[in-house]
């Protein structure tokens, strides 16, 4: 099981990244800031900005929580409920089966 996976939406971050690249310092150029032109996002614009940002903090609490448990075993301190196994293990059975008489 890979549980490395920093990096699951490559292309939207190459996108993030590029456009990051794009914004203007004031200080550097000030005259082309003093124009009248604008630029804004459209709605779908939006809404993608947010669902990325949405994506971001999903991979980053999904990395604390993949950091808390690596350590958790590296100190021998991770509990596992055996209960909980057991269940998740006949969930997956009984689906299977499911599937197997459809």
């Amino acid at each position: 099981m890979k549980i490395n996976g920093n990096n699951r939406f490559p292309y939207s971050n190459q996108i993030y990244q590029k456009n990051s690249k794009n914004i203007i310092d004031k200080k550097q150029k000030p005259e082309i800031l003093e124009s009248k032109d604008r630029i804004e996002l459209s709605k779908i614009g939006q809404e993608v900005k947010k669902y990325l940002d949405k994506i971001e903090d999903i991979d980053r609490r999904e990395q604390e929580k993949i950091t808390y448990i690596k350590q958790a075993i590296q100190n021998k301190t991770y509990q596992v409920s055996s209960k909980e196994i057991a269940e998740s293990m006949l969930d997956k059975i009984n689906q299977q089966k499911g599937r197997l008489e459809e």
